[in-house]
């Protein structure tokens, strides 16, 4: 058994590099060491990285609409009154209404859900794949000082 580089498939797992006239790559090596067929370290790192792309997708920000993730601002009524593929939005209407309230909540599985309401009533609310990006990005706005919140916790 001999390492890999990158010229020719591995002929343990098919997709890894292999090269130079050598037969496995890295990860088949790790299989053969451990005693599993070569491959299984592959195909399992392939399932994990599937699996928490999926999980990332359905995670991400608001509710998904015709394939594309939409953040809509609703007025009192509950009329949507803008809707923005990102934060830009958000931001674009909290500068010409001003903001009373954002709120940042921590969900399941470490995701983070965020709910504004602007100075004329309406409201926007979307999620975030991670809660510390949602912290994060809510640190960030400088100009909302006063009334971020986190949770219960006291205005920031």
């Amino acid at each position: 058994m001999t390492i890999c580089s990158p010229r020719y498939t591995c002929e343990g797992c098919g997709r890894q590099a292999a090269g130079g006239g050598q037969r496995f790559c890295w990860s088949c090596l790790v299989d053969i060491f451990f005693g599993r067929p070569p491959g299984t370290l592959a195909e399992q790192e392939r399932a994990k990285c599937r699996a928490q792309r999926s999980e990332v997708e359905e995670a991400h920000l608001g509710a998904r609409k015709g394939g594309a993730s939409m953040i809509e601002i609703h007025n009192r009524e509950g009329r949507v009154i803008h809707r923005s593929r990102n934060l830009r939005g958000i931001l674009d209407h909290g500068r010409t209404v001003g903001i009373q309230s954002a709120t940042g909540e921590l969900l399941p599985h470490g995701r983070g859900r965020l709910l504004v309401r602007f100075g004329d009533g309406s409201t926007a609310e979307t999620q975030f794949a991670s809660f510390t990006v949602l912290e994060r990005w809510l640190h960030s706005r400088r100009s909302w000082s006063g009334c971020r919140r986190i949770s219960d916790c006291e205005p920031f």
